[in-house]
């Protein structure tokens, strides 16, 4: 009897011992099937300032690409020449003002060009001389100046000769008229060139 309960005792033993070395090695099984995934890292402070810097960079370089582009469509020699027509126009209107300045006071004198007292070609010599540019005291040869314009393309400021041979000029004003030192009875005035009639030929002196 008593070996019997030996026996039994030892089996017991030897059934827990199988129970303890199962165990772990089927929990340690189940946990590598069930393992956590791994989670991707935040980035850091500096990864962020750099990528902010590149963004920097990019958006320079496309507004610099963007100025480049303007700049290719607008031709530096198109600015000079767009430069040059307003300072053209601006001798142009001095002139004429020069001229209109002295219809109101001036008179009609042969051989006088300045003061108050010009003849037709004197008067466009004082008009002239308030942009630096000195006239002959003559219509025929205020006639050969600068470059021919025809009637259709006249801007203020163009010389007009009248009569054949010239003997008489006046200074276009724009939309058909022009002031001239006309003679002793109607001194200074503005006409238009259909009214007056004796047209002959135009002549640009300023941008010739």
């Amino acid at each position: 009897m008593r070996v019997r309960r030996l026996a039994l005792f030892a089996a017991l033993v030897a059934t827990s011992g199988l129970l303890l070395s199962v165990v772990p090695g089927a929990e340690s099984s189940g946990a590598a099937r069930t393992s956590t995934p791994a989670v991707a890292a935040a980035p850091t402070v500096t990864e962020t300032l750099a990528a902010a810097h590149q963004k920097s960079l990019l958006d320079t370089s496309l507004a610099v690409a963007r100025v480049n582009a303007t700049l290719n469509r607008t031709p530096r020699f198109e600015y000079a020449k767009s430069k040059t027509v307003s300072l053209t126009d601006q001798r142009a209107k001095k002139v004429v003002a020069a001229a209109l300045s002295r219809v109101s006071t001036g008179q009609y004198v042969w051989g006088a060009s300045g003061g108050n007292s010009f003849d037709c070609s004197g008067l466009m010599m004082y008009a002239y001389r308030q942009i630096g540019i000195s006239l002959p005291h003559s219509s025929s040869a205020q006639s050969r100046l600068g470059k021919a314009v025809s009637i259709k393309n006249l801007k203020p400021g163009d010389l007009l000769f009248f009569y054949s041979p010239v003997h008489h000029v006046g200074m276009y004003i724009g939309d058909g008229k022009f002031v001239h030192a006309r003679n002793t009875r109607d001194d200074l005035e503005v006409d238009t060139i259909s009214g007056y009639g004796h047209f002959t030929s135009a002549r640009r002196i300023i941008g010739s």
